[in-house]
């Protein structure tokens, strides 16, 4: 009898679990049908599992490559518009120096002139440092602070780095995110190192009455550079 009860024991707790095992199976079949996933645990299929974190950290590798390609071409299209109105900008200073260039101006137009060009240096230092959509200034490198600065006597000083720095926006694959000021407007004129800043500043006070001897012949001379 005991031998009896402990084999009908026996059998119903076999019988208990393969009824939790196929419970569990049920569950996890429901599981299945209802999330659309295949694989609701590792040891499903431990094969498919390990290609599935395979996929899951390229997937992550390519939304950070992607995310960098989005932030280098938003980067890279406030640099192509700022460098449009600067370009914009000294079409129309190259206008005044010719203007100024014909000898006849009074001093009201001379001042007028100068006045002008005063305010599209401003207005160029402006652009230059113009934000992007990370807050680093759009010619200023890497810095997050201002590409220019104004020193005591209002002169302009670069204050960002050499380099404007790289994002990678694929394995092996980076993309410049911009060009720093230095790259734009520092240029040799009359065989000595200048920029644009210094340039315009100089052809300004120059124009104004009281600045060059000869105003006609100095804007005339200017003209070379501003090309």
């Amino acid at each position: 009898m005991f031998d009896a009860v402990n084999s009908t024991a026996g059998y119903y707790r076999r019988a208990q679990a393969q009824m939790g095992n196929l419970r569990s199976e049920a569950e996890r079949a429901q599981l299945q049908i209802a999330t659309g996933e295949r694989l609701t645990r590792p040891s499903d299929d431990p094969v498919a599992a390990s290609r599935l974190r395979a996929l899951e950290r390229a997937q992550g590798f390519a939304d950070v490559d992607a995310s960098n390609a989005n932030r280098a071409r938003e980067e890279l299209g406030t640099a192509d518009n700022r460098l449009t109105d600067i370009a914009s900008a000294l079409l129309r200073v190259r206008e005044l120096a010719v203007q100024a260039g014909n000898g006849t101006n009074s001093d009201i137009a001379r001042e007028a002139i100068a006045t002008e060009i005063a305010s599209i240096r401003d207005t160029i230092l402006t652009s230059a440092n113009a934000p992007t959509l990370t807050g680093r200034a759009v010619f200023g490198g890497e810095a997050g602070v201002p590409a220019y600065a104004l020193d005591g006597l209002g002169n302009a000083a670069y204050v960002g780095t050499a380099n404007s720095g790289s994002l990678e926006i694929a394995d092996g694959a980076s993309v410049e995110r911009g060009i720093t000021g230095p790259q734009i407007f520092n240029f040799t004129n009359g065989g000595g190192p200048t920029d644009t800043f210094a340039f315009l500043a100089q052809l300004e006070a120059g124009i104004r009455p009281g600045g060059a001897p000869d105003t006609g012949q100095f804007a005339r001379a200017q003209l070379s550079g501003l090309d």
